[in-house]
């Protein structure tokens, strides 16, 4: 997020000088965004990971259960 107010403050500074400064400033600020998007998506990934290993556990405990209530 702070990458993104920062691009969009340079960009606005840029967009009073030369346009070929403006194009770098603008290029810089999306090769920031682009990585962050390819963090965020990156650990969005590995939560889901964790999250199917937790379901995957939960559902081995529920049919344990049922099996012993089954016994009992």
């Amino acid at each position: 997020m702070n990458r993104t107010v920062a691009f969009i403050v340079c960009a606005a500074m840029a967009l009073s000088m030369q346009p070929a400064y403006f194009l770098m400033t603008a290029h810089a600020g999306i090769q920031n965004i682009t990585k962050d998007l390819e963090e965020r998506n990156k650990q969005a990934e590995e939560k889901a990971k964790e999250l199917q290993e937790r379901d995957k556990r939960a559902e081995e405990r529920l049919g344990q259960a049922q099996e012993e209530r089954r016994q009992a």
